[in-house]
């Protein structure tokens, strides 16, 4: 199936990349070895990945094993790529209380912290990553991607410091890594990668309650499931078309409303809908999507920081952009922080004008040339909206928002399609779909 259709999706990407040693040696594979417990240790690894877009007609099921057919975007430049990868692995000791019984210890100590930086150009092929760990306990393990991008916009003495908030060793500040925050800049937007600055776009997840196997040799090894990561932002893309003469309408600007100044670096509560994980007989959870041919994982509930404020971008074309009978493309490389303003999803959907179920909306600054009295030429500045957005419930990390208008003399009708800007190998894990038809509005 080919998602064009109009709805929320946003899903997850397992990021694939060459594990190097410290000292950078690509051709190092081996095993980082466990600080402090040489006995009992298990050889830990996971795989990471990037597969290829999937062309339109082509079944995914066919390229990554799974039974969902919807289709993908790729990257569209190295910075969203992985650049830098840190891997955190949490120990919980294994105990006998008084009782006689197996307990896990509530604290959890650092047991390993390594950042590895990539080339340039970033990786997206296959490989495993290699630790060594106690055996016969539970794990933490956070994955971080493109932690720059964190810091990019925060002041001096507010740098978060990832080699510090967890140190190999010693006890793990609970919520330390949830807690963290990616803030928006002065202008409303987390990065602008067409400009002098660009930033590769920072990724995250976490897992937990992964039970290690008692060794029962040496070399033992162990392999767990992929680890799966999704970009923490959200960007736009504009197709404009005019239905009048060559040249009669200009481009302003473009206003996008109800964006969040800040998000946390990883997926905070989310809730999924089917859930993750597969039934005993291994086929996935059932999904109760009112749109039961979409297959995958889709976001129901997530949370943005408590203190977070929702304002509105402008996108600024400076000279005027003329509109052409055919399609004008406009995809800046402009990324936002997810954002979500209280969507009610069992609220009565049919009610489109009212703002508390349409909190995200899109106005458009236009100049249309016109002759005066006189038979000069001038250009006449209008602007069409808001238009609220019906399709766009919630605006979680991840999510491409394409909005296609077209212009007459007399009317600007405006769709939004809304797709992951991800190729994903597996499950995804991040979206909503809602079954709504195009919205436009006219404007006399």
């Amino acid at each position: 199936m080919i998602l064009k259709r109009f709805g929320h999706i946003a899903l997850s990407l397992i990021s694939c990349l060459m594990w190097v040693a410290c000292d950078g040696d690509d051709n190092d594979q081996s095993v980082v070895p466990h600080p402090a417990y040489p006995e009992k240790t298990v050889n830990l690894s996971f795989s990471v990945g990037v597969i290829d877009e999937v062309t339109d007609n082509e079944s995914r099921s066919s390229r990554a094993g799974t039974s969902d057919t919807t289709y993908f975007e790729t990257e569209v430049s190295k910075y969203e790529r992985i650049h830098q990868i840190r891997v955190i692995i949490l120990r919980s000791e294994r105990y006998v209380d008084e009782k006689g019984e197996v307990k896990d210890s509530e604290e959890q100590i650092v047991e390993h912290n390594r950042l590895v930086t990539l080339t340039d150009e970033g990786y997206t092929r296959y490989d495993d990553l290699n630790f060594e760990v106690a055996g016969n306990e539970v794990k933490s393990i956070y994955v971080i991607v493109n932690e720059d991008g964190v810091n990019a916009l925060r002041p001096a003495d507010g740098q978060v410091d990832f080699e510090n908030i967890a140190v190999v060793g010693e006890p793990y500040t609970p919520h330390a890594i949830e807690s963290i925050e990616i803030p928006a800049g002065t202008n409303g937007y987390l990065f602008d990668n067409i400009g002098s600055a660009p930033q590769y776009i920072p990724m995250a997840t976490v897992r937990h309650g992964i039970q290690i196997d008692e060794p029962t040799h040496e070399n033992y090894e162990q392999k767990i499931d992929p680890f799966y990561l999704s970009r923490a932002a959200t960007k736009f893309s504009f197709t404009i078309k005019c239905l009048g003469a060559d040249n009669s309408f200009f481009l302003k600007g473009i206003t996008v409303n109800s964006i969040a100044d800040s998000e946390y670096l990883l997926p905070n509560t989310a809730v999924y809908d089917p859930e993750t994980g597969l039934l005993a007989n291994g086929e996935n959870v059932p999904s109760s999507n009112p749109a039961p041919d979409v297959a995958g994982h889709f976001t129901t509930t997530y949370n943005v920081p408590e203190k977070v404020e929702y304002k509105s971008y402008t996108f600024d074309f400076g000279t005027d952009l003329p509109i052409k009978q055919t399609e004008t493309l406009i995809s800046p490389q402009i990324y936002f922080c997810e954002s979500k303003l209280g969507y009610d999803y069992n609220a009565d959907l049919t009610n489109v004008l009212d703002p508390k179920k349409r909190p995200y909306t899109v106005s458009i600054t236009i100049a249309h040339t016109e002759t005066d009295a006189d038979g000069q030429e001038k250009l006449v500045e209008s602007t069409l909206g808001p238009a609220y957005l019906p399709n766009l419930p919630t605006l979680p990390r991840n999510t491409h928002v394409k909005v296609d208008m077209t212009l007459t003399e007399t009317s600007l009708a405006a769709t939004v399609e809304l797709v992951p800007y991800i190729s994903v190998t597996l499950d995804p894990l991040f979206g909503y779909i809602q079954p709504y038809p195009p919205f436009s509005i006219d404007q006399d």
